[in-house]
């Protein structure tokens, strides 16, 4: 099953290679910030401000599993 599904990551990989330095530089700068709300004890109000996502989550396990 890897070998069929390796041809078509690799191509997926291809593509993708050249927004790696965005995913890198994107990634950093989410770490720096997520170190300082730490740093200044304020990783509660990012918890608040992503709280709009649990709605998001809580629909979508309902219409993929059909959980009530």
């Amino acid at each position: 099953m890897t070998a069929v599904g390796i041809g078509q990551f690799l191509k997926f990989y291809q593509r993708f290679r050249k927004h790696l330095h965005a995913v890198e530089l994107f990634s950093g700068a989410l770490l720096l910030f997520v170190g300082a709300l730490i740093f200044v004890n304020r990783l509660t109000w990012l918890a608040g401000k992503l709280n709009a996502l649990n709605a998001v989550v809580l629909w979508l396990e309902h219409a993929l599993t059909g959980a009530k």
